[in-house]
């Protein structure tokens, strides 16, 4: 009967000893039923359609079922296989992270990698006349669309039945190398009560008549089970070497042609060992010779073990399954009350005998097996853990708001990696757009998501940008009484201003500002202008002082002789300038000798003349001839404008 929906996935198996790798141990009060085909030689190749011969007791239902396929790497290309089959009416594709062991043979020239990919079929699968369509896999290899071929299946039933006693288990694979002479160590297992019949299946590929595989029990008596190979002429579409039974009710049943006797010939993969090994025993050990030169026939798939147990029945526990982003953590939770847990692959744990690891997985999908050993009674767990690549940006762009003039904005950039497509946001609706306007200024978060819901962040700032730089100029700090006076605007970034007197607003002209002053004492300027909004303002204040000014004079009086001879007395020449209220701003002499040789220059008033030369020598006696040209200007907004000419006496 089929069951609702039941996912199941699977990773590198939990024990490896010798090779041997400890697929599943299940203890249950039910059944088991195993069956498939083998081809030889490339005769997987063509189309074909397996019909299980599974028996599934009635009123069982179906605890979980897999299929095991024998692949062969046709390229290089380790991506999921291309090629498609049809399991009871279902499509069905196995994927790289199915595959659980390797295994490697070169002999006689010939090289091949094997590898067993395991499939959760449970949903597929009926209780019996389970049916697989294949292919035309040769059709894959000529169009090069194959990464893979197939080369047998093993369809494996549990069905659970509380009316029958308690089974235990194990599916072993292979994942050892060729060598002529092998050992399989079949260990981790649960107490085997040998009063019971207790099954062991083998499967194996590409056997022929003449290098058969022969196998010793290596127990108390080395007991030999006896050999498998295949009589390729009698060939007609499929090998019947995997050894098919059913196990229920204490008891070993084989099926197609397998036998449940103690023994394996031939095609007959089927053995009970019962009589041949300890009772309690936790381990069942395997040697094997495969011939002399084999040519990479003689491909050992899996062991499988069916028998009672001293051990209780446990419940399924379900698949747990998670999605983290990468740089993520997740704790998982086995079983708990448990003597002793062993967890695989324990390098992305903090701790791999833990009850309750922290895992810490790579991007991609890691699938976890623990053994649990509750007091000397052990089952399996799993746990798929799927780590999706987190979302990434180089850099975030941000223009600052300028005060009174525009917003701000940001771009985020290069968005990428992650699971597409890709939302940003900086805070408020997602949007796929990389460009974020008008922001106020203030503190944001640049966050990519991807379509998993992977983050990626980084905080930025929009900042406020005030381009009012607010200056103006007097002409002096102190001024005279009932003069008017100009203050010069020199400001930039600025559209309006407002001039102040001690805190009192007397302009708003944007430009030069005028005020007369009707007291003598110290006043406080200030401007403050902005660009469009005051918010948007600069300030700047100064100190200007009044006081009552004597009418405004002038006046320069010029030397007529001087005696530059040393005596200090009379040595240098120097017009005498009186001036109040006035200021100098422009002030050029220049003195010629009476052949109009320019012998002395200064545009510095209180610069005096020595009686040398430009060049420094020193001046005859005799008359020079000077020319002044002089502007002054008034507090009072006056100006005096003169030249002055005439001459002057040099004696010694």
């Amino acid at each position: 009967m089929r069951l609702g929906i039941f996912i199941f996935f699977f990773f590198a198996l939990f024990i490896e000893v010798d090779g041997q790798l400890l697929f599943l141990q299940d203890t249950y009060k039910g059944g088991i039923s195993v069956d498939g085909a083998s081809y030889y030689g490339h005769n997987y190749m063509s189309p074909d359609t397996i019909n299980f011969q599974n028996s599934v007791s009635t009123g069982s239902n179906i605890r979980r079922a897999f299929l095991i396929s024998n692949r062969i790497s046709y390229s290089p290309n380790q991506s999921d296989s291309s090629v498609k089959f049809l399991f009871n009416n279902d499509s069905i594709k196995f994927k790289v992270n199915e595959v659980f062991s390797s295994f490697y043979c070169s002999s006689n020239g010939n090289s091949q990698t094997t590898s067993l990919a395991i499939k959760d079929v449970t949903a597929s699968t009926l209780t019996n006349n389970n049916k697989l369509i294949l292919p035309c896999q040769s059709c894959a290899v000529i169009n090069q669309t194959a990464n893979f071929v197939y080369d047998g299946f093993l369809l494996l039933i549990y069905y659970d039945n509380n009316v029958m006693p308690v089974i235990n288990t194990a599916i072993f694979l292979n994942s050892q190398n060729y060598s002529p002479f092998m050992t399989y160590n079949l260990n981790g297992l649960n107490k085997i009560i040998n009063s019971n019949d207790v099954g062991l299946s083998i499967w194996a590929n590409d056997l022929n008549m003449e290098y058969p595989i022969s196998f010793t029990l290596n127990s108390f008596s080395n007991f030999v089970l006896g050999s498998l190979w295949f009589n390729e002429g009698l060939f007609t579409d499929e090998s019947k070497v995997p050894g098919s039974f059913y196990y229920e009710n204490n008891t070993l049943t084989g099926l197609v042609d397998d036998s449940p006797n103690a023994f394996i010939d031939s095609s007959d993969a089927l053995a009970n060992i019962k009589s041949y090994i300890n009772n309690n025993i936790t381990s069942v050990n395997l040697s094997a010779t495969l011939g002399t030169d084999p040519a990479c026939y003689d491909v050992i798939n899996t062991f499988i073990l069916a028998y009672s147990t001293p051990c209780p029945a446990r419940n399924l526990k379900p698949l747990q399954t998670y999605t983290l982003c990468n740089g993520q953590g997740l704790q998982l939770n086995a079983t708990p009350g448990a003597s002793h847990y062993s967890w695989y692959p324990g390098s992305s744990l903090n701790n791999d005998t833990l009850g309750s690891p922290v895992a810490s997985p790579t991007i991609g999908l890691t699938n976890y097996i623990v053994q649990v050993d509750s007091f000397g009674c052990k089952h399996t767990e799993y746990f798929t853990v799927t780590t999706f690549p987190s979302p990434k940006f180089d850099s975030v762009t941000v223009y600052g708001a300028v005060c009174g003039v525009n917003a701000g904005a940001a771009i985020i950039n290069n968005a990428h990696d992650g699971t597409l497509p890709l939302s940003l946001d900086i805070g408020g609706a997602a949007q796929t757009n990389n460009s974020f306007y008008p922001l106020t200024p203030n503190s944001y978060t640049a966050t990519v998501t991807d379509s998993k819901g992977c983050k990626y962040k980084k905080p930025f700032t929009v900042s406020q940008i005030n381009q009012a730089n607010v200056s103006f100029n007097f002409s002096h700090d102190t001024v005279c009484l009932g003069y008017i006076t100009t203050f010069a605007n020199t400001s930039v970034g600025v559209n309006n201003l407002n001039w102040y007197i001690d805190n009192t607003l007397f302009s708003s002209v944007f430009g030069n500002a005028n005020y007369l002053f009707n007291d003598t004492l110290s006043h406080i300027v200030t401007l403050i202008g902005w660009s469009n909004i005051p918010q948007c303002s600069d300030t700047i204040t100064k100190t200007i002082y009044v006081k009552e000014c004597p009418p405004d004079s002038f006046s320069i009086t010029v030397p007529n002789v001087f005696t530059p001879n040393a005596d200090g007395i009379n040595d240098t020449w120097q017009p005498l300038i009186y001036e109040y209220g006035y200021t100098i701003e422009n002030f050029v002499i220049n003195i010629f000798d009476r052949w109009g040789l320019k012998v002395f220059e200064s545009s510095y008033a209180q610069k005096s003349w020595d009686g040398r030369t430009t060049s420094g020598s020193a001046c005859s006696e005799g008359t020079y001839y000077y020319v002044i040209n002089y502007t002054a200007n008034s507090f009072a907004g006056k100006t005096k404008k003169e030249t002055l000419k005439g001459f002057l006496q040099l004696s010694r």
